[in-house]
């Protein structure tokens, strides 16, 4: 006899079934936990002009709807960190987006990059 298994389509003898399906059953989970993780991350990035010496904002959209309303970390795509960029934050975070915040001490456009995880 033997088993078919619907994600894999391999095909596991019964006979010293144990460890080949274990090990299968494994991977299925790993898999299912990937897919659960990769579920709960998303990203966007903006442009923005700030005005100098001024913190400047940009809503943004994820790049997919999350399951909760995430933790975010941001960043700036700069040369010149802690000189001319001080600080890149965000603030009304949503499953759909959030405003990222650029503080500049000139006025060069600046990408701010964001990383959302939607904790369960």
């Amino acid at each position: 006899m033997a088993v078919t298994l619907p994600v894999t389509g391999t095909v596991i003898s019964i006979a010293g079934f144990a460890a080949p399906l274990i090990d299968q059953l494994d991977d299925m989970q790993d898999d299912i936990d990937l897919r659960l993780l990769l579920s709960r991350i998303a990203s966007a990035s903006a442009s923005i002009t700030p005005v100098a010496n001024t913190p400047t904002s940009q809503a943004v959209s994820w790049n997919k709807t999350l399951p909760a309303t995430p933790h975010i970390a941001t960043s700036a795509s700069t040369a010149v960190p802690g000189s001319a960029v001080l600080e890149t934050s965000y603030s009304s975070p949503s499953a759909t987006g959030a405003t990222f915040w650029v503080y500049r001490t000139n006025t060069t456009a600046t990408s701010v990059t964001g990383v959302a995880v939607a904790l369960p």
